[in-house]
């Protein structure tokens, strides 16, 4: 079994490709970037998903049964929609690579939570309202999926928080988490108490492999959440990784002093700091409600995930404890 991962150098594509390992299948990655894992080095294709003309060469000779595609620029920084090429051009040319391709069985694109605002009810899949050019570019990936001009045994899948081994390689905000409790530097804001969803990672590529290969048919030309199915708050999670790593409880700080923390976050931005360590844009994303996303959907194909918020927060402790 053949196996394409666009983007496998990434975080969740470094984890997914661990998975495949596990599941002795042919692999083959394409990204513009090395292999975080240097033993994945076996599988790495350098190949640009904007270019067709290449990507229709690399694709014709690996000849895969499934098509993983995670390449994407996934920050917010971009200024305008020109600045996401990957998200909108690089999913059509992937399309029309895999219409060429008799092999290719099944294409699961993977897109974004943020296609509506981060706390908005999401009570249906097709209404879009997204507030950033992150999430617009991802609206417009996924509406060329769902035209089905060029390839039509698609599944879409809209990840949530995600967290886990390898985080840390690519300046995922979990894993830098991770590491601010391991120095015990996180001191928990008193207002972000709320519990919510997010995703260990192995769970997420879990659900994605088995919607790929072992769903039936009726799960095409659907779209997923991915989150595990267990509900946690960020305070029980911070001290739960802090035992883990062998420090007491986190530390909290007052309602008064969040504000002012994300107020002077503001005032740095102004002042020409692009990424201040605190703001009240990444305030409201800690205090926004994320339970209303559904998992109904995905849960008919992947009932059980294997591992729980224990085994996640020990196995990143341990990766972390190993890699540094």
């Amino acid at each position: 079994m053949k196996i394409l991962v666009t983007g496998g150098s990434g975080f969740i594509g470094t984890n997914f490709i661990d998975l495949l390992e596990k599941k002795s299948c042919s692999i083959r990655n394409f990204d513009i970037n090395e292999p975080k894992n240097t033993k994945h080095s076996r599988y790495f294709e350098c190949v640009n998903i904007n270019n067709y003309e290449t990507l229709l060469r690399s694709m014709t000779d690996f000849q895969p049964d499934y098509v993983v595609h995670l390449a994407a620029r996934t920050d917010l920084n971009g200024a305008d929609l020109s600045s996401y090429l990957s998200n909108t051009r690089g999913v059509e040319n992937i399309l029309r690579c895999c219409k060429e391709l008799p092999n290719v069985k099944r294409l699961i694109l993977a897109s974004t939570k943020l296609i509506v605002p981060n706390d908005a009810q999401v009570s249906d899949y097709t209404s879009y309202s997204p507030d950033t050019i992150y999430g617009k570019s991802k609206v417009i990936g996924e509406k060329i999926v769902e035209s089905n001009k060029y390839f039509e045994n698609w599944i879409i899948v809209r990840p949530t928080s995600i967290w886990g081994p390898w985080s840390l390689a690519e300046g995922n905000p979990y894993g830098k988490f991770f590491q601010m409790i391991k120095k015990g530097f996180y001191i928990h804001p008193a207002i972000v108490d709320q519990p919510r969803y997010f995703g260990y990672v192995e769970n997420t590529c879990f659900q994605i492999y088995t919607l790929l290969v072992e769903s039936p048919d009726n799960v095409l030309k659907q779209k997923f959440y991915l989150a595990d199915y267990q509900i946690y708050d960020i305070k029980s999670w911070a001290n739960l990784i802090s035992a883990a790593f062998g420090r007491s409880s986190v530390w909290v700080l007052p309602k008064f002093f969040v504000y002012m923390a994300a107020f002077a976050g503001d005032l740095i931005k102004f002042f020409g700091y692009q990424f201040p360590p605190f703001s009240s844009f990444r305030l409201k994303n800690m205090i926004s409600d994320t339970t209303k996303v559904p998992l109904t959907a995905v849960k008919q194909f992947v009932p059980k995930l294997p591992f729980d918020i224990k085994d996640g927060v020990k196995r990143t402790v341990t990766w972390i404890n190993e890699h540094g």
